[in-house]
């Protein structure tokens, strides 16, 4: 009776020591997260040394290594057995297949097993486990390889020097970026958009053929607009024939549209990371295409003043100006790019105004025209400063029915079904452009009305400004030798600036860029202080970001409040540009105000949002003036780009350390983390500890309520941690539903304490639809744990599993 009694309670012993001891560990993680690894621990763990290896990409499943297998006859599914599989097995002698995909975005992975004796629950445990940490290492490899093809794409651009060249180069690399999709370029050329295809002509579309919401809002708005409905002249000239949906970026400088990209897809939407990366080659597109026109504005420039001398020494050699007056149109228009020029002068016996050359017309029609001379008191109606660009006149043909207009505009047939408003910047058959001839003090001499220019184009500020110039040529020949003085002034200043800009599409070591800018403007304009002030929004303050120069403070100390501080705060206020030319006449002038100075302030602006100001000082009153408000002006404009081009930069590095879900950190930052960590705690004999926790009974969760919420659980234990640990500390999310803390300078008495107190927060909040969470939790510390990364992370989710086996909701260490 004892005998059977006493071997009964050992057998009652023996029963509750297998039913509570910890499980054996069934396999090892290997300390390098790859596909070769996972590959040699699941063959050991499946008996065979034999494997088919496939890539999965963009043209679907590939072989790419056969190891020890009959050579396969068939085509591999990603979940089941296929018909040909389930014959190749029973034709070779195998039991069953074990497969296992590991897929990111645009690559991925097939693991196929062929065996005949296989342990596929312990395989199953190990591939559950493993999956996470091989798909966010896929994930890590896509993002490198989308910031190496972006940086390829800034190299490439960057060395293009004509826009064929340009739209093809950034088509080529594009692609690789946005593989999801296809992009279009295309450039806007006079009245068409020419588009570049990769092994094709250019295609050409009439900007007056598109619907009219994408003229107004990208073309005129240069607003990025997402289309459902492909338009008909795209889906009919471009091959285009199975997109679905597309998003429209346009490519500006100013108020200029140069062009757009078109980027469609097949039956999805565009997502979020499409338009940020849109964003960026856009921007860069923008920086590139900018310097690259005012390469060739600043050529023509040359080209144009030296037209201009020659035009100039004309009228200081001949004494009879009547005598060269063709020959100055015929310049005029070579110039200026528009093909009928009227020339008139004021004549103060007639008050009126006579047409003395033209060109553009037919002798008939020029005869004419000759004939009417325009009473000289309608000009002030046509003068107006509405109509005023520069110093020119632009009216438009819709106020041409006026009787003052109708003196100077010889009307022009429009094409059938042509538009009444085009995209602004394109010239109208019935538009007009009148530019006055004054002389030094600005007494009125003549006008030079033109229409119909080559390029189909509204002359932009630099076209003007050289007409402008050729009219002043006009009236003050005998100032001729002050006139080219300033006008080569102007060909330095813009070379200059074109010298200063260039490093301006760098992303890398931003701030060292901005003080080289600044440095070179300095130097090459005189100008005693400039600095970039940048905004803080929840200030509603200015902050010197770089600056340069003489000042009386610290310039990094300097904080001014928008609409209050000196002449910065009011500019960001009103988002207007202004020129002082006496900074002691300016009571809300700060700095010194022991001598006068001149000051220019314009604000920084991106996509209509102020994001700082540009300031310059330059001692002595009237120093500055508005040229160098106008060279300033082009600047701010570059560093404005510059801005928000390093913001996506930074954006792009952040999402790459950031888990999308969650928003904490990553597998990938939380190893460069730990790195860190050790060699610090090694460098000043510190300790340091992880924690890792995941959710009890998380698939109960999933089963319920489905994967989304379960979704939104993970989301906001993720917030709820971050905001529950110290400054310091640093939350990641491990994979599935784990998540590990880093605590620097934490003893593992200390991280005790923390790790009960988040357990017991946990423990304590709702969340949605009234739920409530238990965790588990491991913690370990170097170096009493371990000292290297990934047996510390081993051993800390060895105590997280003794954590599970004891039930849950408790802490082991």
């Amino acid at each position: 009776m004892i005998l059977t009694l006493v071997t009964a309670v050992v057998a009652a012993l023996i029963i509750i020591y297998l039913l509570h001891r910890p499980p054996k560990k069934e396999f090892v993680y290997p300390k390098e997260i790859s596909i070769r690894n996972f590959i040699e621990e699941a063959s050991r763990i499946l008996a065979t040394r034999s494997y088919l290896l496939y890539r999965i990409g963009e043209n679907g499943i590939t072989l790419e290594t056969n190891q020890g297998c009959p050579k396969p006859d068939f085509q591999p599914q990603l979940d089941g057995l296929s018909h040909e599989e389930e014959r190749y097995l029973k034709k070779n002698g195998f039991r069953t297949m074990a497969k296992v995909a590991f897929r990111g975005e645009r690559l991925g992975y097939l693991v196929v097993f062929p065996v005949k004796n296989p342990d596929l629950d312990r395989f199953q445990g190990f591939v559950q486990s493993y999956t996470p940490l091989l798909v966010e290492k896929i994930k890590t490899e896509e993002k490198i390889l989308e910031a190496s093809l972006i940086n390829e794409l800034n190299i490439k651009l960057g060395t293009t020097e004509d826009p064929e060249s340009f739209y093809r180069n950034l088509v080529t690399v594009a692609r690789r970026i946005l593989t999801q999709g296809r992009i279009i370029p295309a450039e806007v050329r006079g009245k068409d958009l020419i588009f570049y295809l990769l092994r094709r002509k250019e295609i050409r579309i009439p900007i007056v053929d598109l619907p009219d919401e994408i003229m107004s809002q990208v073309i005129v708005g240069q607003k990025t607009v997402e289309i459902t409905t492909i338009p008909e002249p795209f889906k009919k000239n471009l091959p285009i024939h199975h997109a679905h949906s597309g998003l429209l970026v346009p490519l500006t400088t100013g108020k200029r549209t140069l062009g757009i990209l078109f980027y469609y897809k097949r039956g999805k939407e565009i997502e979020p990371k499409e338009r940020t990366i849109l964003g960026f080659i856009s921007n860069q597109a923008m920086i590139i295409l900018d310097k690259m026109f005012a390469m060739k504005n600043l050529n023509r420039s040359i080209q144009d003043i030296i037209a201009l001398q020659k035009s100039a020494q004309a009228l200081l050699v001949i004494p009879k100006f009547e005598e060269i007056i063709d020959q100055i149109l015929k310049e005029a228009s070579r110039i200026i790019g528009f093909q009928r020029i009227i020339l008139s002068f004021y004549n103060p016996e007639t008050n009126c105004l006579d047409r003395v050359g033209s060109i553009g017309f037919e002798p008939e029609e020029w005869e004419r025209i000759r004939k009417i001379s325009p009473p000289f008191f309608r000009i002030n109606n046509l003068l107006k400063e509405e109509y005023r660009i520069s110093n020119s006149y632009y009216l438009k043909h819709n106020c041409c029915e006026i009787a003052e207009v109708k003196d100077f505009l010889v009307r022009r047939e429009k094409p059938a079904g042509y538009p009444e408003e085009l995209p602004s910047g394109l010239w109208h058959p019935n538009d007009i452009l009148l530019i006055p001839i004054r002389t030094g003090d600005g007494k009125f001499l003549g006008l030079i009305s033109a229409d119909s220019p080559l390029d189909g184009q509204v002359p932009d500020i630099s076209r003007l400004q050289v007409f402008e110039t050729f009219a002043t040529l006009l009236g003050l020949s005998f100032e001729n030798a002050e006139a080219f003085k300033k006008l080569r002034r102007l060909v330095d200043k813009l070379r200059s600036l074109y010298n200063i800009t260039a490093p301006i599409s760098s992303v890398g070591e931003f701030e060292k860029v901005l003080n080289r800018i600044l440095n070179l403007t300095k130097e090459n304009f005189g100008y005693n202080n400039i600095s970039i002030l940048l905004k803080d929004d929840e200030k509603d303050e200015l902050y010197v970001k770089v600056a340069v120069g003489d000042y009386l403070v610290d310039p990094s100390q300097i904080r001014l409040k928008i609409g209050r501080d000196g002449v910065c705060g009011m500019v960001a206020q009103e988002g207007k540009p202004k020129l002082i030319q006496n900074t002691l006449n300016i009571p809300f002038f700060i700095g010194d105000r022991d001598r006068p100075r001149s000051e220019i302030a314009i604000p920084l602006r991106s996509h209509d949002r102020l994001i700082g100001v540009l300031n310059v000082e330059k001692e002595g009153a009237n120093s500055l003036d508005e040229e160098d408000l106008t060279l300033l002006s082009i600047l701010a404009g570059h560093i404005s780009v510059a801005i928000e081009n390093a913001i996506l930069y930074e954006e792009i590095g952040r999402l790459s350390i950031t888990d999308e879900l969650t928003g904490v950190f990553n597998y990938r930052h939380l190893l460069d983390v730990i790195k860190y960590e050790i060699e610090r705690s090694r460098r000043f004999q510190h300790s340091f500890s992880l924690i890792m926790l995941d959710i009890d009974n998380f698939k109960k969760f999933n089963d319920q309520y489905g994967h989304l919420f379960g979704d939104q659980i993970l989301s906001a234990l993720a917030k709820l941690l971050a905001s529950s640990v110290r400054a310091s500390d640093i939350v990641t999310r491990y994979g599935g539903d784990e998540f590990v803390i880093v605590l620097p300078e934490t003893t593992k008495e200390q991280a005790l304490i923390l790790a009960e107190r988040l357990r017991n927060i946990v423990n304590q909040h709702t969340f949605e639809k009234n739920v409530h969470l238990t965790v588990s939790m491991g913690l370990a510390s170097y170096p009493i744990d371990s000292q290297d990364v990934f047996p510390l992370i081993d051993r800390v989710d060895h105590l997280l599993y003794i954590s599970k086996s004891k039930g849950g909701n408790a802490v082991s260490s």
